[in-house]
């Protein structure tokens, strides 16, 4: 089930970056990453104090909850923007590739927390 995940996962990564208008893209440039850096390590960074808070000597399922609270729902978003037309339009864009960026922080978070682990 794990491998069928990853496959969805890259479809949906392959389906966003379909979407994408590079020359806007190239226009959001670094607003869209600080949006999508605020917006990932901020819910990740609160997660991550709450779960300290609760159990101080649990520093690995810590990461896992502030990392589980990081990434954008891309599939979600990416609906809505389709349905309301902006995908395309510069707002649409700047959405897209923060949830992306998002995702991929949260992922590699995750994979950190696995090598860490293992």
């Amino acid at each position: 089930f794990v491998m069928l995940g990853e496959i969805g996962l890259i479809l949906l990564v392959i389906e966003a970056g379909i979407d994408i208008d590079l020359t806007t893209l190239k226009l959001i440039g670094s607003r869209g990453m600080l949006i999508a850096i605020v917006g990932s390590v901020l819910p990740i960074a609160i997660a991550f104090v709450i779960a300290i808070a609760l159990d101080p000597t649990n520093i690995q399922s810590a990461i896992a909850a502030g990392a589980c609270f990081g990434p954008t729902s891309l599939g979600i978003a990416m609906n809505i923007l389709r349905q309301g037309k902006i995908v395309n339009t510069p707002v649409g864009q700047l959405i897209v590739s923060a949830a992306v960026i998002d995702d991929m922080i949260a992922l590699i978070i995750l994979s950190q927390l696995g090598a860490l682990a293992g």
